[in-house]
């Protein structure tokens, strides 16, 4: 699952073009797991609000994400956040501002604390380890 919608692809000629990126998001009948699925895809993060959507508590929220993913709700939201952040940072050359927003984070700070977390660098420094040859406009 990825939040481009397509990927760069480079003809014999040398032109380039891009195509759509097919979507593997397939729901899985599970109504809660693929509205928390869409939900995090938006850029929104707050599970309790979400839960209170089902008339769910914190507590019966994370019960049923731990139950249908093995991890616990904040465990598999920050995972999610996470993944979005890298293909950001690698990908795209969005202020950090813009990728703290488009991946649910939220303000540059809590981003900043995210990547010192989980990758032990600032974002602008996760970016530079990230990035290969040719990766900024690989997929859009």
């Amino acid at each position: 699952i990825t939040l481009f919608s397509e990927r760069r692809v480079y003809a014999p000629d040398g032109t380039i073009h891009y195509e759509p990126i097919p979507q593997r998001a397939a729901d899985t009948g599970v109504e809660l797991l693929d509205d928390l699925r869409r939900m995090l895809s938006e850029g929104k993060s707050n599970l309790k609000t979400f839960g209170e959507g089902y008339g769910l508590t914190p507590s019966d929220v994370n019960g049923l994400v731990l139950a249908l993913t093995g991890m616990e709700a904040i465990t598999f939201r920050i995972a999610w956040q996470m993944r979005r952040v890298d293909e950001l940072l690698r990908y795209t050359d969005l202020s950090i501002e813009e990728v703290a927003r488009q991946s649910g984070v939220g303000s540059t700070t809590n981003l900043f604390y995210a990547c010192h977390r989980d990758f032990h660098c600032s974002p602008s420094q996760r970016r530079r380890h990230l990035r290969q040859a040719n990766d900024l406009g690989r997929y859009r």
